[in-house]
């Protein structure tokens, strides 16, 4: 995981689990990587590709997502 300031990264990269849950931290809000396990698993996590064993989220789609769930 990169140490830049995740609210500096472009809408179109896709993240890890590790790096939604650091951009959530960084947005204030508690997000582990067990949560959005969790929610892939229930079905109502943010939309996302799974290549191999890992999930990946695009930006985008993750930060629309967290702002659903916080309105």
């Amino acid at each position: 995981m990169s140490l830049e300031n995740p609210l500096t990264w472009p809408d179109d990269r896709w993240l890890t689990r590790a790096e939604a849950s650091a951009y959530a931290r960084a947005l204030g809000l508690r997000m582990a990587v067990s949560t959005l396990a969790k929610h892939a698993w229930r079905g109502d996590g943010p939309p996302m590709k799974k290549m191999r064993r890992r999930c990946y989220y695009k930006l985008a789609d993750f930060r629309r997502w967290l702002n659903d769930r916080l309105a």
